[in-house]
This record gives C-alpha cells, structure tokens and sequence, in this order.
C-alpha cells in the first residue's frame, strides 16, 4: 500500500511545528567533557514548577525529537519532564566521524551523561523518577545500580535486557564482535547489516518497529530532513560494550535487591528489537516491582496498534498516580491467574 507525498508532507509539516515548540533545550557538559543536548518539555499539559520530575532515557538512534508523546502522557501524571539526547546520538557530541554511527567505548559512558542531567540544578530538591526506553532501559537499570535510592518510580519499556544479535547466535555475537572490533581495527565501524541512511529501505509496511503511520512517516522526515539527528545504527564498539554491559548485568541481579526504586516493567510480547527472555528474572529481582507483557505487542509501546497504546498508557498513568497501588493490584492479578492455573491440591 503507497501513501501519497500529500500525506506525507501534511505529518512533517504539522510534526515540525509542534516539535519546536515542545522542548527547550540547553547543551551540558559531561566529567569526561562531551557536550550532550538536554531538553525540558514545555509542550501539551506541562506543569512548571513541580516538586516531580521524571527523566526521559531513550532507546538508541534515538532523539528528543521523538519523545513529544510519551512526555505528555508523564506530564499528564504531574511530572516535569526531562530527557537528553546520549553522546553520539540527536544534536549531541559525535564520537566518531561518520555522524550516522551509534558508537561508545563502554556503555559507563552513558551513565556519565544520565548522571550529568541529574545533577542539573533545575532538578535539585526534587522527586526523580526514571523512564527508560531500550538502550535506555538497559542505562536505567545500571544507573538504579549505582544510585539505589535516589529514584522514586522506574519504568523499563522494553528495556534492553538481552540483545536481540540474530541472524549471529548469541552464544558467537561476542566474540565475532571482538575480532571485529580489535582484530580486524573496525572499532568504529557499522556493525554487519547496518550502513548510513537509505530512503530506499524505509518503509512503513515493511518496517519491524511501528505500527502507527503517522508517527512512522513523522520520524522518516526527521531522518531524512537531517540524517545527522537520527543514527542509522551501531559500531562493533558499540555492540561488544553492549554485550559486555548487558551480560554483567545478568550475571549480578542480586544487587538489584537494594534498590528501592518503585519498578513497572514492561515487555513487547513480539518484540523484534531486543530480546526479552530474561525479562521475568530481572523483574522477579526487584522488591517493588509491577511485571506485565503486552501480547503480540512490538518494540515500541507507544508505537504500536491503538489497543496496546490504550492498554499501556492507561497501565503507566495508574502506576504513576500510585505506584504501591498498582504493584499491589498487578500481583493480586498474578495470584489469581495462579490460583486459577493451578487449583488447590493439584
């Protein structure tokens, strides 16, 4: 099915107008001094002055650009809502030269820059929560780590627990990635199956991430109204800090324990994107913590058909309002299923 260019220029048109007026930026600079864009949204329902305030890690290649809608729905819930673009990513400091490439010699590197809006003094004195999308739900759960008290509320959207490395087997992806990246000295080379942008291959119907064509072809004209915004995809550095940051992660869920944090954990049933199977372990390591799978549902949540979207949005607004409440009633669902799976005496 082809889309008329009317279409088309309609969403970019009425996306740019409402995109400039969503955020005010400012650029910071990080302990290792990389210049990252920080962004305060200022769009629909936004409430100044709260003594809340929620902040925004986004999944890779991505931008602020591409927050508006979810930072509505946080700001609906009285948050003020904060996000960034991470180094090599959106308007922020490039590490390599081909300004379409993800890349970062450790993954540390991105909690140096969740760290240093943090310590923004817009945010002193207030409640923190986190949200976490993806790559950004994988820096969440690092940042909860070594910051255990600090955040009232967390949500992880499919976070990136396991990395999804297929057509490679997982059990090879590592070590393929380390002779790529130091063997071979392609360290900050596109990984294999990823290279600069090609409006030839983009596609709503053929796309794996998106199920709502508005916002598809929204976020095609940011990417190619300037390539440089949207990152096309990972190095072989990227990939094997990647690996390393998610394989330590798995290997010490004890330490989750002492996180206080209040956690809603939410999984893309069908998600194509990252792996989730290890998405029940890391929720069941938590004290406080809601764990739900969106059936059938793809990577993005917020992307995908308007039943998930509905389903989500009303699940993350009620976890917002009152976290205890909705973990207690998320359980009490889980007991029950239980109870009916498995009758007394079986």
């Amino acid at each position: 099915m082809k889309y008329s260019r009317l279409l088309k220029f309609t969403i970019l048109i009425l996306s740019t107008i409402s995109l400039f007026a969503s955020f005010q930026c400012q650029y910071l600079t990080t302990a290792d001094n990389v210049k990252i864009r920080a962004g305060y949204f200022c769009g629909k329902g936004s409430v100044p002055h709260s003594t809340k305030a929620i902040i925004i890690l986004p999944g890779m290649v991505s931008c602020m650009e591409r927050q508006e809608f979810l930072a509505e729905q946080l700001a609906a819930s009285g948050f003020d809502v904060w996000t960034l673009d991470f180094r090599g990513q959106g308007k922020s400091q490039r590490m390599v030269e081909n300004k379409e490439m993800v890349h970062v010699d450790d993954f540390d590197q991105y909690i140096t820059d969740a760290e240093t809006l943090m310590n923004l003094k817009e945010l002193k004195g207030k409640k923190l929560s986190l949200y976490g999308h993806s790559m950004g739900g994988q820096v969440a759960l690092q940042l909860l780590k070594k910051h255990p008290t600090t955040f009232e509320s967390t949500v992880l959207e499919s976070p990136m627990i396991k990395l999804n490395t297929s057509p490679i087997p997982f059990i090879l992806a590592k070590p393929i990635a380390y002779f790529f990246k130091t063997w071979l000295s392609r360290n900050k080379n596109f990984c294999i199956g990823r290279g600069n942008y090609d409006v030839k291959k983009e596609s709503f119907e053929h796309n794996s991430n998106c199920r709502d064509i508005n916002l598809f072809y929204k976020h095609r004209y940011i990417a190619e109204s300037e390539k440089e915004l949207i990152p096309t995809g990972p190095s072989w550095g990227w990939v094997y800090s990647a690996l390393n940051a998610t394989q330590s992660l798995l290997k010490d869920l004890a330490s989750l324990k002492g996180i206080t944090s209040k956690i809603f954990l939410a999984t893309a049933g069908d998600d194509r994107r990252v792996n989730n199977e290890h998405d029940i372990r890391v929720a069941s390591a938590f004290l406080n913590v809601a764990h739900r799978t969106y059936k059938n549902a793809w990577h993005c949540l917020l992307h995908d058909t308007l039943e998930t979207r509905k389903s989500y949005v009303s699940d993350l607004t009620l976890f917002l309002k009152n976290p205890d409440a909705f973990i207690k009633a998320m359980h009490s669902k889980e007991l029950l299923k239980e109870s009916n799976e498995f009758p007394q005496g079986v």
